[in-house]
This record gives C-alpha cells, sequence and structure tokens, in this order.
C-alpha cells in the first residue's frame, strides 16, 4: 500500500505519494508507520506555533502603516505589501500542516476524498503566494533601480496610482496562474472528478515553478549589480544626485532590500531545489533514500521557510525609518500615552512643521526686512519648543511693511 508524506513532507505540494520500498518488511514497515506518527504530533506544533507567531509579527507591521505620514513612498508601499504577502504565506502553511499533516497524519484522522479538491485549492493559493513574494522583491529592485538610475523621472513614472497597480497585480497574477493551471489539463487538476494531482509529482509542472521562482532572482542579481556599479560612480563624483543624504538613503533602501532578498535565498532556494530535485521522473525518486532520512530533510526545509517569514519583519523594524517610527506611535496609542503628534493627521502635522520653521525663521525675515531697524531685536523664551515670540526693542516701535502689505508692530 502506498503511503502518504504530507506537509512535512514535499515542503512545496499535497499530499505525495511514496512507493513502496520492497526491501522493507512488514515489521519495518509498521515501526516506520509509529515513528512517522510520533514525529509529527512532536513537529508540527511547534511549526503552527512559528507560524502563527509569524503572523502576528507580520500583522503589526501592515498596522503601524496607519502612522506613517501620507502619502507613502513606493518602497514604503510595495514593503507593507510584501509583509502582508508573509502573513499570508504563513497563515496558509498553517492551514496546509494542519489539514495535510497533523490531522490524517498525527491524528489518524480521515478527511475523506473531497478534502482534496480543498488541498489542491489551498496549494494554488499557497504556491501563488511565494511566486507572489518573489514578485513583490522584483518590483522593489525594479523601483529602487528607477530612482537610482532616473532619479528626476522617479516621481512622475512612480506614482501613487501606478504602484496601487503593480501592488494588485503582484497579488492577483500569481494565484491567478495556478488556478488556471490546476484548471487546464483534461482528466487532472480541478477538471477531474476527485481533483487529481498526479501531475504535481512530475518534473513538468515542478520546472515551470522553479522558473518562476530562479527566474526574478537572476533578474533582482543583475539589476542590483549594476545598482552597485552605479553607487560607487557617484559616491566618486556626486553629479547626478543633488547632494550625498539622497544617496545614503537609497543605498540604505538598496541594502534593506538585499537583505531580505538574502532570507529568500536561505529559506526557499533549499525548498525549490529539492522540489526540482526530487518527484518521480526527477534526478532523485522519492524512494532513492529512506523515509526517514527524506522525513528529516523536509521538515528542516519547512521550519526554514516558515523561518524566513519571522525574519522579514525584524529586518523591516530595525532597517526602516518610517516603519520604527510607526511601531513607536502605535506603540504608545496601544498604551494611552501617545503624544498629540502620534494622533495627529498627517496633513495637519505637515501644516504645522510649516508654520514652526516659518515662526523660527521670522526674525531673520523682519531683520532683513527692515534693514536693520531690529537691530536689537530679541527672542523671548517660551514654554513651547514649536512657538517663537519676537520682542522689538523699545526705541524701534515704528511701522513696516512686509511684502503682503500688513503691518508689522
Amino acid at each position: 500500500m502506498a503511503e502518504e508524506a504530507n506537509a512535512s513532507g514535499d515542503p512545496l505540494t499535497v499530499n505525495t505519494t511514496w512507493p513502496d520500498d520492497a526491501h522493507n518488511s512488514k515489521s519495518e514497515a509498521n515501526i516506520s508507520e509509529a515513528f512517522i506518527q510520533t514525529f509529527y504530533l512532536y513537529t508540527i506544533p511547534p511549526m503552527l506555533f512559528l507560524c502563527l507567531v509569524t503572523f502576528i509579527v507580520n500583522s503589526v507591521i501592515v498596522a503601524s502603516s496607519r502612522w506613517i505620514r501620507r502619502p507613502l513612498s513606493p518602497t514604503i508601499s510595495i514593503s507593507i505589501s510584501l509583509a502582508m504577502a508573509d502573513a499570508y504565506a504563513s497563515l496558509v502553511v498553517a492551514v496546509g500542516l494542519v489539514i495535510n499533516s497533523l490531522l490524517p497524519v498525527g491524528f489518524r484522522v480521515s478527511l475523506g476524498d473531497s478534502v482534496i479538491c480543498y488541498a489542491l485549492a489551498l496549494e494554488a493559493f499557497r504556491l501563488g503566494g511565494i511566486i507572489s513574494s518573489i514578485a513583490h522583491l522584483t518590483a522593489l529592485a525594479v523601483n529602487h533601480y528607477i530612482g537610482i538610475l532616473r532619479p528626476l523621472h522617479y516621481a512622475s513614472t512612480m506614482t501613487p496610482r501606478t504602484t496601487s497597480v503593480v501592488i494588485l497585480l503582484l497579488w492577483v497574477l500569481p494565484i491567478a496562474f495556478f488556478f488556471i493551471y490546476f484548471s487546464s489539463m483534461p482528466d487532472m487538476g480541478f477538471r477531474s472528478p476527485h481533483c487529481a494531482y498526479t501531475f504535481i509529482l512530475y518534473k513538468k509542472f515542478r520546472y515551470v515553478v522553479f522558473s518562476m521562482f530562479f527566474t526574478p532572482l537572476l533578474i533582482m542579481g543583475a539589476i542590483y549589480c549594476h545598482i552597485f556599479i552605479i553607487v560607487r560612480r557617484h559616491q566618486a563624483s556626486r553629479r547626478r544626485f543633488q547632494n550625498s543624504n539622497q544617496l545614503a538613503r537609497s543605498v540604505k533602501a538598496v541594502k534593506t532590500t538585499v537583505m531580505i532578498m538574502g532570507t529568500y535565498v536561505v529559506g526557499w532556494m533549499p525548498a525549490v531545489l529539492v522540489f526540482c530535485l526530487v518527484c518521480a521522473d526527477c534526478v532523485y525518486h522519492f524512494d532513492t533514500a529512506s523515509r526517514i532520512t527524506m522525513l528529516y530533510i523536509y521538515t528542516t526545509i519547512n521550519f526554514l521557510y516558515i523561518l524566513k517569514t519571522l525574519v522579514d519583519p525584524i529586518i523591516y523594524a530595525a532597517r526602516m525609518h518610517e516603519i520604527k517610527l510607526a511601531l513607536r506611535k502605535m506603540r504608545q496609542s496601544a498604551c494611552g500615552g501617545a503624544d498629540s503628534d502620534s494622533t495627529r493627521p498627517s496633513s495637519e502635522l505637515s501644516q504645522q512643521r510649516v508654520s514652526t520653521y516659518a515662526s523660527r525663521r521670522a526674525p531673520e525675515r523682519i531683520a532683513l526686512a527692515t534693514n536693520g531697524s531690529f537691530g536689537s531685536t530679541k527672542l523671548a523664551p517660551s514654554s513651547s519648543c514649536r512657538a517663537t515670540t519676537i520682542v522689538p526693542s523699545k526705541s524701534t516701535f515704528r511701522s513696516t511693511t512686509d511684502d503682503n502689505n500688513s503691518s508689522i508692530v
């Protein structure tokens, strides 16, 4: 009888049918089944706990966007959407672990044949989420590339409308692709009575997934290599940037994205490689190694997969100033100790900053307008750091007129 290696087995597929090992005796098979059941009961709950933590942490990052000053930059918008994709991925993985592994293998609960269609739909959502995350990283790379290569045209190219359309496509297209693929084969997938999924076990489908994962990585590698070449040239000449601060901000954003891309390579590349090398007609077959050995490999891969989605929000909180500030304001608001700035609309805050700057620059403008008549002008101390009171000397109480013909006393 064929055996099942569920989500703790093949990390990128639904229940994988394992061939019988003709060299194993019946008693060895029974020992193996008992070990696998125990192994699932001890390893899947920690995975589910990590998925829950990952979902909560990424959701906090997404929720903090409410405290970020509007309008959001394209980099922040795509990064927030990427955090949402990580939260989505952890949720789908958790559901898959319960349906494909914990219940049928750990607790020996029979879910019936109808569950296969739900599992196949879940797989479409899960694979679509993986490709969506890769697409988000590619979009960030292109965004940085435009900002550094064509800084003067960046604002007109990456408009808020364009950014919103790009984010929508990053979510819809990958998931729609897998649902269409699963519905395109006669007597397979969603076109079969019981959602036959044997096509997932062969290299044709797996190479499609591999190309969708590996091609964007090549594109991102080429983009970032060119970006660092450009940055090195500008660090020497500083001709195409107005000041060094602009260059420093761009380089910091690029480094943050490269770090996140590194988590994808470390966290997901092992799963993708095993997915493409081990299948029914691949270089390595399902029975190349013992079930126990492959189970250890797949479990390690799944832990890496989940940890990757947990590391990303830590990078956001540590490296992105806007998100750090938003998290601090959100924490102050939740604790009831938020200052007035954290609860005011961003437009009001921006207007207050302008007026504050104007009040601080007022003495200088008055002195210039009166051509020295306010030579003894003083700044009276004030209890507010944003309010500045102008106290003219007694000997200079005369009217002058500013650009708007208003009287200054």
